[in-house]
């Protein structure tokens, strides 16, 4: 299941978690993502964009949807329902992500399970724990294949546009981000790519960003910057978060297309706290030395603790 509040980032790597349990299970593994996040509500628009490959796959959940044995039992004759859905019908007020996981998914440690259907829609530690990146990178590639039409889109603008080597730069500024306590000042990302260049003699840069003034900004500082013509939300606004313009559908194709464009690039440099650029990072085959994360200055003190009490009240109101 999708969150229904995550975006394509958190939302893969919840497939590429899942993709691990099922691996590691022996089970099959359905993918559902019709609770209208990325698409209209109650179509699953997951093979519009993505394909599982190596892995035993169910196509129909109509098979399974009066099922008793099912896990957690919350789902019982509920697995059309999305997760937002039923929370809601639960009573909850406010958004607890760890709560919601307890009640809503099944715990991934956990080989045991007796029920045939077992339910989740988070990645819960799997990516704390050691060689997690390595180990989800390998699952990535081996596992999951974007849709052929996304990826016939991709290959034609990448043969078109690009002159190797390319230096991919992902800027996400937007006020979702800051209220959680990860900014990040541009300047740490354009100033590893301007590094890179300076050692590699690139001169052709992608940029991947939902902020317009960056964007300008930007294609200012550096001389050959390519970039996917797509609409914009309002300025500090989350493209998944936005009802801008464009359908939901329509949304997560032009970030899917920007993400798997991202991969693409011979260098990737990325604000770490991002799940959009660290998926991009994951289905990339570049050199993993070519991978620069970059990570947020973190406050200390008084106005870091202040700042993370903000941030779990704004996700409370959130919801």
């Amino acid at each position: 299941k999708s969150s229904g509040g995550g975006g394509i980032g958190d939302s893969i790597r919840s497939l590429i978690a899942g993709i691990d349990y099922a691996r590691r299970s022996g089970r099959s593994i359905y993918v559902d993502w019709s609770d209208g996040m990325f698409g209209p509500e109650g179509i699953n628009v997951f093979s519009d964009f993505f394909e599982i490959l190596g892995l035993p796959t169910v196509t129909d959940l109509k098979a399974y949807v009066d099922r008793e044995d099912v896990f957690p039992t919350i789902w019982k004759n509920n697995l059309d329902q999305s997760l937002k859905t039923l929370w809601t019908k639960q009573g909850y007020l406010a958004w607890d992500r760890h709560a919601v996981r307890t009640t809503f998914s099944f715990d991934q440690d956990r080989l045991d399970y007796n029920e045939l259907v077992l339910v989740m829609w988070d990645f819960d530690g799997y990516f704390a724990a050691p060689q997690a990146l390595e180990s989800a990178r390998a699952l990535a590639q081996r596992h999951l294949s974007p849709a052929g039409a996304i990826k016939a889109e991709v290959d034609q603008d990448v043969a078109r546009r690009f002159r190797n080597p390319v230096i991919g730069i992902h800027v996400r500024e937007t006020a979702e981000a800051t209220a959680g306590g990860k900014a990040l000042p541009v300047s740490f990302l354009t100033d590893k790519a301007s590094e890179i260049a300076s050692r590699t003699g690139s001169q052709c840069f992608f940029l991947c960003t939902d902020n317009q003034h960056r964007q300008e900004q930007i294609k200012q500082q550096f001389s050959n910057v390519i970039v996917r013509k797509k609409l914009m939300p309002p300025a500090g606004e989350a493209i998944h978060l936005s009802e801008f313009g464009p359908t939901a559908f329509e949304k997560t194709r032009d970030a899917l297309l920007d993400l798997l464009t991202l991969s693409r690039c011979d260098y990737i440099v990325y604000p770490a706290f991002s799940s959009f650029s660290m998926c991009a990072a994951l289905l990339s085959t570049t050199q993993e030395d070519r991978i620069y994360p970059i990570a947020s200055p973190r406050p200390s003190g008084l106005r870091g603790l202040g700042r993370r009490v903000i941030s779990k009240l704004r996700r409370i109101l959130h919801y």
